[in-house]
């Protein structure tokens, strides 16, 4: 398997581990297969369910999201892609 592919498949395995957590605590998942940012900010490992607002406001945000109402929700692989592309760099 090439890096790309390799990488594509583990941002794929990610999503589903993503998706089954969601599940098991209670958070929505929409039915373009998006997570509310409580949830994303969770399985990020941020302390704070505010951090993800926060970057956003900060201009610092690395992930697109859509606006309902007042929560953001960020795309399940997305969220998948930033854990690891971050393991990728890291794990060298």
């Amino acid at each position: 398997m090439t890096g790309e592919a390799e990488l594509a498949a583990r941002i794929a395995q990610t999503a589903c581990q993503i998706r089954e957590w969601c599940q098991r605590n209670d958070y929505a998942i929409t039915i373009d297969d998006c997570i509310p940012e409580r949830a994303a900010a969770r399985v990020l490992g941020y302390r704070s369910p505010d951090a993800l607002r926060k970057q956003v406001s900060d201009g610092r945000n690395l992930m697109n999201y859509r606006l309902r109402g007042n929560v953001r929700h960020y795309p399940v692989l997305d969220v998948a892609r930033i854990i690891e592309a971050g393991w990728n760099r890291n794990g060298k």
